[in-house]
């Protein structure tokens, strides 16, 4: 009994002394949790720890170093970059090299580090005859007689100095099958399949790597975000098998909640491009997981933000919580007058048929023209008909043109479709033009292997016997070129000819009265209101649209 009596008070004292102890970690649990929720619904400038993002050397260090050489990434190295990102380009005899451009006239010299005069495609050059340039006097004599690299010196380099190669398959490159199956097979030579990144904008390219390698790391890279979220997870979704790795690679500056939030729900990681300042790295969604970046890796935004929050972490405290308080007092306000403010907001003067087709017009004037279709529209009404003409593009074979009524639906089948350049059209719906009527336009550009290669912007056009409105005849831009620094802006100011002077233009809620779309965002991207701001070293143009698709181009060079 007296042994019994014993084992019973010792077990009865241990749970005495073992329950504040697991009530306190119960307690902790409760609360870490509670702090790690709160923390993942407000606003953090980064994520907590930089070893989980990956800073990409857009390629090469090329801030010092000649873009898309091996000194330049050579340089990455010694600047503490694991990953590197470079351009893959075929000459005319099939060998793979690394070249951002579709011509060599800006990073390429002749011996004497004379420019080049006459523009020269890598598509029509031999290697041999590539072997005359030198790629790196262009940056400074210090890398003059550089030669330009293959993609196999690159792989080389990646295998011995062990970088992670981002190959980006350009979309302007028109590639074959063949040689994308080229490149995956060089990778598998080199020793490093499973240790690259194949990262485009072009998804069939992605899905030709992918049936090539089953678990090929594939970056689908996107740079008109807004108003195409669904799109571009579907894309993602498609390119995805049970063995590969899928990512979105997004213009860093389009990435908004609505896409991380997609994102999320169908487990695809963001990476984003190209940044040039800690300031730009510290505004970026915490969700981000990689950065292609001209200079500044993410640790350095890291370490800054750190040191910065352990000096003024008890002021953003107490700002957080007037924050707050203030937020919840306007949500309130705004819940009780939304009931109220509602009827107001519908146009008086609106028709439902005027609503139409609003997602796909929203679409296509925010995005522009998509990559492979940038050329100048012109409209013409000869005869009571519409002539629509454009500038013959490399590479594109077939287009459709879409004609409607402004305040008409577009139909699902194309109104004329064309392998020439312009198409003119005598009907809609079957009845002849009412020249009386305003129209609305827009072209899809087919390549050669039947695939859509872009979508023009929407043109708005005022019927040739409107009584109230006429249409732009020409655009008078402030500036024809300009070259930039990487961070540098310049603002393009424009100014419209109408057709008749007596006439108002055409009224239009849905587009504005210019619009600017970039050719190469990588280099140069540009604003609704026509700030032009240098990205990364490169040659692109600007073009501004007005209503009609009516358009003029400045030529954009961006070096350090």
């Amino acid at each position: 009994m007296k042994r019994t009596t014993l084992l019973t008070l010792i077990f009865t004292t241990l749970i005495l002394l073992l329950t504040p102890i697991t009530a306190s970690a119960q307690t902790y649990s409760t609360q870490h949790n509670s702090a790690q929720t709160a923390s993942s619904q407000e606003a953090s400038p980064l994520a907590t720890t930089s070893t989980t993002v990956k800073s990409v050397s857009h390629r090469g260090y090329n801030t010092v170093a000649p873009e898309n050489t091996l000194p330049a990434y050579e340089l990455s190295c010694t600047m503490g970059f694991h990953y590197v990102e470079a351009d893959i380009s075929f000459t005319s005899d099939g060998v793979p090299v690394l070249l951002h451009d579709e011509t060599l006239n800006r990073t390429a010299r002749h011996p004497d580090g004379t420019q080049l005069l006459s523009t020269i495609s890598i598509s029509d050059i031999t290697y041999d005859e590539l072997l005359q340039y030198d790629f790196g006097i262009w940056k400074s004599t210090k890398y003059a007689r550089t030669k330009i690299s293959t993609f196999e010196d690159f792989l080389t380099l990646c295998k011995t100095k062990n970088l992670h190669p981002y190959i980006e398959l350009k979309d302007n490159g028109d590639y074959q099958a063949s040689q994308i199956n080229l490149l995956v097979d060089m990778v598998k030579h080199a020793g490093l399949e499973g240790h690259v990144t194949w990262i485009s904008f072009n998804s069939e390219f992605l899905a030709w790597v992918k049936a090539k390698d089953a678990h090929a790391r594939l970056g689908y890279v996107v740079y008109n975000i807004s108003g195409n979220e669904q799109t571009i997870i579907n894309t993602a979704i498609n390119l995805r098998s049970e063995s590969n790795d899928i990512f979105l690679d997004l213009y860093f500056r389009g990435v908004s909640d609505k896409i991380v939030e997609l994102s999320k729900n169908n487990n695809f990681p963001i990476e984003v491009w190209t940044i040039n300042t800690v300031d730009e790295i510290k505004k970026l969604n915490p969700y981000i997981s990689g950065i292609t970046t001209n200079k500044p890796k993410y640790e350095e935004a890291l370490q800054a933000q750190q040191n910065s929050s352990q000096s003024e972490t008890s002021k953003e405290n107490k700002e957080q919580a007037q924050e707050k308080n203030q937020n919840q007092a306007q949500d309130s306000a705004k819940a009780q007058n939304q009931e109220k403010d509602q009827p107001q907001n519908q146009l008086p003067d609106q028709t439902q048929d005027q609503t139409q087709n609003t997602d796909q017009e929203k679409s296509l004037n925010q995005n522009a023209e998509l990559p492979g279709f940038n050329s100048n529209i012109k409209i013409t009404q000869p005869n009571n008909k519409l002539k629509v003409s454009w500038t013959k593009k490399p590479g594109l074979c077939k287009y459709a043109v879409y004609a409607a009524y402004m305040d008409k639906n577009f139909t699902a089948k194309p109104t004329k479709t064309t392998t020439s350049t312009s198409v003119t059209i005598k009907k809609l719906n079957g009845k002849k033009l009412n020249s009386k009527k305003n129209y609305k336009i827009y072209i899809v550009a087919y390549d050669k292997r039947g695939k859509v290669a872009g979508k023009s912007v929407i043109s708005y056009v005022a019927g040739k016997n409107s009584k109230k409105y006429t249409n732009p005849k020409s655009i008078d831009l402030s500036i024809g070129s300009a070259t930039l620094i990487p961070g540098s802006s310049i603002t393009v100011n424009a100014k419209i000819k109408l057709e008749k002077g007596n006439l108002k233009p055409l009224p239009n809620t849905k587009v504005a009265k210019y619009r600017y779309v970039s050719s190469d965002p990588n280099v140069a991207t540009v604003s609704n209101s026509g700030t032009i701001s240098a990205a990364g070293n490169g040659s692109c143009h600007v073009y501004v649209y007005s209503a009609n698709g009516l358009s003029e181009r400045i030529a954009i060079t961006v070096n350090d």
